[in-house]
């Protein structure tokens, strides 16, 4: 049958004669504050408060006092070390000295077990090593290339890249404090 309702599934509808709102045309059981489930949302606002950054803070204890406390911030300068200024001397069969005479320096920030990379300022011509020693501001390095191409006199830039231990030693001696 052309055109006919069938009789399940049922429905609730109410023509009208006229086109006019009437309240069996719109859901009724639909509430907004239904949405938010009232049972689970007074527990979740006992346990995170009103739902705020601040309010989560104070639940969890985060919050810290900072009108009355100093914060001081400080940029540790031996994380990157980095030499423009080097005088390369009695470099001979894969051993080097080195002078560093950037301003400013008193004492070298670097340490024996470290592995530095060396690039001639004039040339580009770069080499990696160990350092050996390390006396006020002269490093002795041992490097890995056998080939080596740094000389005598030249003006070299050093960075420090890692360090390197033998198995079973104690590692880096000694500590660099940081200026503020």
């Amino acid at each position: 049958m052309a055109g006919a309702v069938l009789s399940t599934p049922t429905f609730a509808l109410q023509p009208a004669a006229e086109k006019v709102a009437l309240s069996t045309n719109y859901i009724t059981n639909f509430d907004f504050l239904n949405q938010y489930l009232p049972d689970t949302y007074e527990k979740e606002f006992e346990r995170y408060g009103n739902r705020s950054i601040a309010s989560f803070m104070r639940m969890v204890g985060a919050e810290i006092p900072s009108a009355s406390d100093q914060i001081k911030w400080a940029e540790q300068g031996r994380l990157h070390i980095k030499y423009t200024t080097c005088t390369a001397s009695a470099v001979a069969a894969g051993v080097g000295t080195f002078t560093i005479s950037d301003t400013g320096a008193t004492t070298a920030a670097i340490r024996i077990g470290q592995t530095v990379f060396v690039q001639v300022n004039s040339t580009g011509v770069t080499n990696k090593a160990i350092v050996t020693a390390v006396s006020a501001l002269v490093v002795t390095v041992a490097f890995y290339e056998a080939t080596v191409g740094i000389v005598n006199a030249d003006v070299c830039t050093m960075f420090i890249y890692g360090s390197e231990f033998k198995k079973g030693t104690n590692g880096m001696v000694g500590s660099l404090e940081s200026e503020d």
